[in-house]
């Protein structure tokens, strides 16, 4: 549609035709799209799961043997969420149109939700020091899984 102007178009329908291209995008319609979504995104997925299904313990099985380790837990909290992290840069390469801080911010939200569901469980407690290791563990697993998946290509491809 037409403006005043010559050459000028109304924002609105720019924006209605942007929003219908990134919905267009963001589902998938076949089922070769559909395999390689779940084949790019399962495993962060999987991943959450299983961070969810350990958080509902009261015991971690194994954590009393790492106690002569200080900040332990705060460093298990760095790797598993690193873990998410890199699992998140990965899909974002396989099916690659979502900004970097969403998904770093996707993964700090799951954090802040996996300690808020620890409140729940007997034994358990929330720690905000365990949400920013939480935070941190994402944003450099998934920061030097793009950072080597970069070098990758520069040097292969």
């Amino acid at each position: 549609m037409k403006g005043f102007l010559p050459g000028y178009t109304l924002p609105s329908i720019s924006i209605r035709v942007h929003r219908r291209r990134l919905t267009h995008r963001s589902r998938p319609h076949s089922p070769l799209e559909l395999t390689r979504f779940v084949l790019a995104w399962g495993p962060a997925v999987l991943w959450a799961a299983v961070l969810f299904f350990s958080s509902s313990w009261s015991d971690v099985p194994g954590a009393s043997m790492f106690d002569w380790v200080p900040a332990a837990d705060k460093l298990a909290h760095l790797v598993v969420y690193g873990i998410l992290g890199a699992l998140l840069a990965r899909g974002r390469r396989l099916q690659g149109h979502l900004p970097h801080a969403v998904l770093i911010m996707v993964g700090a939200l799951y954090g802040a939700s996996d300690e808020w569901h620890q409140s729940f469980v007997y034994g358990r407690q929330v720690s905000l020091l365990d949400w920013v290791a939480d935070l941190c563990g994402v944003a450099v697993g998934y920061w030097l899984t793009y950072s080597l998946a970069r070098v990758d290509v520069r040097t292969w491809g």
